[in-house]
């Protein structure tokens, strides 16, 4: 039987948890502003899919199924002006 190394084991698990929760994670509304539009559907796209979303297309907008409902999640580039609003 080989010796066990704790400190080791235990900084492998600590990486692997951090590694979880970071999946996890919904990022800022900052890290949200700053992406692409492509790095920005898919962060989307990957939160759909951990509530339980299945993801059918995710090519222009993102189109899901969920409790037997079809569900559309449109986005635009982010000019409220065109849609007569201003914030």
């Amino acid at each position: 039987m080989q010796p066990m190394n704790c400190a080791a084991t235990a900084e492998e698990l600590r990486r692997q948890e951090f590694s979880r929760l970071s999946a996890a994670v919904t990022p800022r509304i900052e890290a949200f502003r700053s992406m692409t539009a492509d790095a920005f559907r898919t962060e989307i796209t990957l939160m759909l899919e951990r509530l339980g979303h299945a993801v059918i297309s995710s090519v222009t907008n993102i189109v899901t199924t969920k409790d037997g409902t079809v569900n559309l999640c449109g986005y635009g580039r982010g000019d409220t002006r065109s849609l007569g609003w201003t914030p």
